[in-house]
């Protein structure tokens, strides 16, 4: 399910498993999203499982909007979450931006909307910047 909550910003809610059956529907709607918005959040809140195939898919979205100028990407993993216990083992939260709320997420996106004069990038006040996902397959 996609949300438009901004401007130019979308949520892709995602729930349950995620894993080689899901990947490919959860990307295309990723994907259709990027045509619509520069913001993408992806809501993993009220997900269960991903394997790394949907791993794959979430850093190749992150990539996409760090290689595209004005597309940002955010991901929603609640502490102690599967989700996040999947990005701290696999130190994919360290390349990921990553929040606790989707509220929190939605404000990051909105700072960085055409216009506002609050367009640092409020990333860096989140946390480090880490290095890039690198070129990323599947995202045009």
């Amino acid at each position: 399910m996609t949300e438009q909550v901004g401007e130019a910003v979308l949520v892709v809610a995602a729930g349950g498993e995620h894993d080689l059956s899901t990947v490919d529907a959860l990307r295309e709607e990723i994907n259709a999203s990027f045509d619509l918005g520069t913001g993408i959040i992806a809501d993993l809140s009220a997900v269960t499982f991903i394997d790394a195939r949907t791993l794959g898919a979430l850093l190749d979205a992150h990539a996409h909007a760090e290689a595209t100028r004005g597309s940002w990407f955010a991901v929603v993993a609640p502490a102690g979450s599967v989700v996040a216990r999947v990005f701290q083992v696999t130190r994919a939260d360290r390349v990921l931006t990553v929040f606790e709320t989707c509220p929190a997420a939605v404000a990051w996106c909105r700072a960085r909307e055409p216009g506002n004069s609050t367009r640092g990038d409020p990333r860096d006040a989140v946390r480090p910047r880490s290095r890039s996902a690198g070129p990323g397959t599947g995202f045009t």
